[in-house]
């Protein structure tokens, strides 16, 4: 199935040897049934994440975080911690509660040597559950979002899957793999799924081009760090050494690496690289009672994004942002 696009392409392994043998057919909407099982079954979960996040400059390592993340999700409400430990001197506390009626994000940061917490900072308030706050959260590295494989906002597998379409698997040493290739306007995508495991990932490989849309713009349009260049060449995302396991007879990846490499036209080369592993899983869980209540502290300065053009400043009251007095 084709389109001006999007073309798809099976194909061998690359690596593999030469033993690779040809195994079974599977329909598109088959696998993406296993797929949906699993993403059903995280829209009612208590996650627990360690990530480690270091940013490598021209070979040189400039930064090294460690992340513990806790993640609650009921259907459209999401509740996360993040705990940041920056190795080189203090902590962080990040927490976003989208809630019945409105999404909560603040930061707080902290001294390393004591831990003692400073007053909440950045603290933004949202009517309702925006989706485009939302997906920006989604687009975090340290909550694992890639393990379901969203590449920077995009949906690495389901978007290359076609209902009508029939795939052929290569058995190999790693099992019985089916990989995918396709060309779009959000880049050029290879997938490998591994049919044991209910179709979850083996790997996700997304290269955004100059020509390539990354967030629905160009490629060239977004602005990288200026210190290390003026515009983009070629941006490669690569989530790798996945592995997924059952939680109550669900397939679900829970381990991998994500690999984000940045080459500007100053001819620098900037690596993030992301190790992540979910340490908790429970599905269908009994939330605590405070979960998706925000918990700013009360008479916090707060960014009441929806009413910013009244120029009125506002505090949280414990329940909703007030004028302030």
């Amino acid at each position: 199935m084709k389109s001006l696009y999007s073309t798809i392409i099976l194909f061998a392994l690359s690596g593999l040897s030469a033993s690779t043998s040809v195994g079974e057919e599977y329909e598109g909407a088959e696998i993406l049934e296993a797929l949906q099982r699993t993403a059903n079954a995280l829209q009612h979960s208590d996650v627990v994440c360690k990530s480690t996040v270091e940013r490598v400059v021209q070979g040189k390592t400039e930064s090294r975080v460690q992340h513990d993340v806790r993640i609650f999700r009921s259907g459209d409400l999401l509740d996360i911690e993040d705990r940041q430990s920056l190795v080189e001197s203090g902590f962080a506390r990040h927490r976003w509660t989208a809630g019945p009626e409105f999404l909560v994000t603040y930061s707080v940061m902290g001294k390393k040597r004591d831990e003692i917490e400073r007053p909440p900072s950045l603290a933004r308030v949202h009517v309702g559950s925006p989706k485009v706050e939302i997906e920006r959260v989604k687009r975090g590295l340290k909550g694992g979002w890639f393990l379901d494989g969203r590449l920077l906002g995009k949906d690495a597998i389901t978007s290359l899957v076609v209902a009508t379409a029939s795939y052929q698997s290569k058995t190999s040493a790693l099992g019985e793999i089916v990989e995918i290739r396709r060309k779009s306007e959000d880049g050029e995508f290879t997938i490998a799924l591994d049919v044991n495991k209910g179709f979850q990932p083996v790997s996700i490989v997304r290269v955004v081009g100059a020509g390539d849309l990354l967030l629905g713009r160009p490629l060239h349009t977004h602005a990288p760090d200026p210190l290390l260049g003026t515009q983009y060449v070629t941006l490669k995302l690569e989530a790798s050494e996945l592995d997924a396991r059952r939680v109550d007879g669900v397939w679900l990846t829970d381990s991998g690496v994500f690999t984000m490499v940045e080459t500007l036209d100053t001819g620098t080369v900037a690596k993030v690289i992301t190790r992540t592993e979910r340490v908790s899983i429970e599905l269908s869980p009994e939330f605590p009672k405070e979960a998706f209540q925000p918990d700013l502290p009360v008479g916090t300065s707060v960014d009441f994004v929806d009413a910013r053009d009244d120029n009125k400043g506002y505090v949280w009251n414990g329940s909703y942002p007030e004028p302030r007095n």
